[in-house]
């Protein structure tokens, strides 16, 4: 029986862990989401983690295949942490040539048998443009791409005006003051972008603003602005509630876009073309704006209930009393809850007042709230706890929201019912020398035992012990050295007042600190597996650092001012490159997700850098 539950045992091990290491078996296919008319181009259909069989050609429409299908596969290992992970891939590749007068190719799905299964990859539509138009090109896959691959061939490596753009969109028009509004910072791009630099976003000046987390891999998808077809990313987005009525205006925001442009030779033969040769690629910087946005805000209506600041959005409005009936001295609350979607941010605590024969404490918030594009939507709670010092019959009032639902443009009052709490007799107050009396409407104490002593009623004699302090030398000597501590005091008062009043000498003395609490705060999410929170937290500790400790305001905050400061302080050239290097490569990982980076490696990197700053 040893021996039958130890294979047992070896042999879970081993299912469990091929079961773990186990990889999704995919198949996908890619090509340009825009050629020219007579290009030369590949389109490629890949299966991933398995070996496939009775590969089924696709059909393609509006194009001639010069070769293929051409087959070739690749296995890839990596080690990170101790975990081993192996990957396999199948490649059926086609070289084909777009035909004249057409100005779409429709590329069918192909198949492919796997595993006992039969996969379908994702039918394809490329747009042909003219020869005078150059439009775009991106590769597109049916999992799809983790960031820009589009890249426009061109024969002289110059970067179009109207290649990239940045935009600041925005849900609605116009809205009510305290109505939710989503903005998405979009980027449309017609070549392949490799990183982002120098971001300066909007201040939202006049907004309440809640940031909404950015999905991990975002999709690009496709948009046509003036006839041309572009891919668009999404960089940030945000919920705004506008805080007051009028025509509000969101500052520009600027980035440097890093784009790559292929540049390929003219007279290449088709054997070069089909490998790739002839062809290079440029990095060209762009700096790219949003220009302002205007927003129209509108008051909300007349008819708001007397004595009530009213929510924006549409709610309900439930309570609950944690008991109808308890003994005085004894602890209850009621606890009331707002359900339903709008500027939860901007919500008071209702007003609770209880009795005079109760004593309330501070009240206690608990929120349960989803940010999304349409608002922000959930639950919040307000528990109001008290004790009840007299027994007797009471009511609790009820609580009072109101709200104005901009889609009925009506405002609505929510009131929580009325509750009755009978409070009995305490009946452990005997032994505590404390009793409640009924019949009162304040609390009555009688006090018991030996508290306070007897009065005396004999005469008393009195006599003088000891000499008098007043006048003394000890009088003296007290009144000196306490003029002598209330002149330290104020001249530390003074010290400090001027150490607040210096606010740039207090982010340099800080600038550690906050870095510190940054980088716990990136170690967080590293050890989480959150890639866009970790490298977001990393940069805001490197940047911030620098900015704090160097005095630097944030619209000069750039990687040439750092070197020129850590030139002029005489720091260390290696350790002032090594620390651009660091936030170059952060920057690079964060809007490139696709790159194999070492986010512990970096980590340590950072903290050594620190340490030596």
């Amino acid at each position: 029986m040893r021996s039958i539950f130890r294979y047992f045992l070896i042999f879970s091990t081993l299912f469990i862990s091929l079961s773990a290491t186990a990889q999704k078996i995919s198949f996908e296919s890619s090509a340009p989401l825009n050629v020219l008319e007579g290009d030369r181009f590949r389109v490629e259909f890949v299966l991933n983690n398995a070996t496939g069989s009775s590969f089924t050609a696709p059909t393609f429409t509006g194009a001639t295949v010069l070769a293929g299908p051409t087959m070739s596969s690749g296995t890839s290992i990596s080690i990170i942490n101790g975990t081993r992970t192996q990957a396999t891939t199948e490649t059926y590749t086609y070289f084909i040539e777009t035909q004249s007068g057409v100005n779409k190719i429709a590329i069918s799905a192909a198949k492919i048998e796997a595993d006992g299964k039969t996969y379908s990859s994702r039918p394809l539509s490329i747009n042909v443009m003219s020869a005078g138009s150059q439009q775009g090109t991106s590769s597109t896959g049916n999992s799809g791409s983790s960031a820009t691959t589009n890249s426009r061939p061109n024969s002289g490596g110059g970067l179009e005006s109207d290649d990239i753009l940045l935009r600041m969109e925005l849900s609605k028009k116009e809205c009510f003051k305290g109505e939710a509004v989503s903005a998405q910072l979009k980027l449309y791009t017609r070549v392949g972008i490799s990183a982002i630099n120098d971001a300066k976003y909007a201040a939202f000046n006049g907004f309440w603003t809640v940031e909404i987390e950015s999905a991990q891999n975002p999709q690009p998808t496709r948009a046509t602005i003036n006839g041309k077809v572009y891919e668009s990313f999404v960089i940030r987005q945000w919920l705004l509630y506008p805080q007051k009525a009028g025509t509000m205006e969101i500052e520009q925001t600027s980035i440097k876009a890093l784009a790559q442009i292929v540049t390929r030779a003219s007279g290449n033969s088709l054997f070069d073309q089909f490998f790739g040769g002839g062809s290079q690629i440029n990095n060209v910087e762009k700096s790219l704006t949003t220009g302002t946005t205007r927003l129209v805000v509108k008051p909300l209506p007349a008819g708001a209930p007397v004595g009530l600041n009213p929510a924006v959005g549409s709610f309900k409005l439930s309570s609950k009393l944690s008991s109808e009936s308890i003994s005085a001295n004894s602890a209850g609350s009621l606890t009331v809850t707002l359900d339903g979607s709008g500027d939860f941010p901007l919500i008071e605590t209702p007003d609770f007042k209880l009795p005079a024969e109760f004593e309330q404490y501070d009240t206690k918030t608990n929120d349960k709230l989803r940010s999304s594009l349409s608002g922000q939507s959930g639950s919040r709670s307000w528990e109001f706890p008290f004790i009840a010092r007299s027994e007797g019959q009471y009511t609790i009032p009820s609580v009072e929201i109101a709200y104005f639902d901009p889609a009925t443009k009506k405002y609505t009052t929510l009131k929580t019912p009325e509750y009755q709490l009978e409070v009995t007799r305490d009946t452990g107050a005997s032994g505590s020398g404390l009793s409640v009396v009924s019949g009162v409407s304040k609390e009555d104490l009688k006090m018991l035992g030996q508290d306070i002593r007897y009065i005396k009623t004999t005469p008393l004699r009195a006599s003088a012990t000891g000499s008098m302090l007043l006048y003394s030398t000890t009088f003296f000597i007290t009144l000196i050295v306490i003029a002598i501590a209330i002149f330290v005091l104020l001249l530390l008062f003074k010290q400090q007042a001027a150490r607040r009043a210096d606010v740039v000498g207090s982010k340099n003395r800080k600038a550690s600190k906050v870095a510190i609490k940054r980088l716990k705060m990136a170690k967080r999410q590293l050890d989480n597996g959150s890639r866009t929170a970790f490298f977001e937290e990393m940069l805001r500790a490197m940047w911030g650092f620098v900015g704090d400790k160097f005095a630097i305001e944030v619209s000069e905050l750039n990687k040439g001012r750092i070197e020129r400061e850590f030139a002029t302080r005489g720091i260390n050239k290696e350790l002032g490159e090594q620390f651009i290097a660091l936030i170059e490569e952060c920057e690079m990982a964060q809007y490139a997700p696709s790159a194999m980076v070492d986010m512990g490696a970096i980590y340590n990197r950072a903290l050594s850098l620190f340490d030596t700053l």
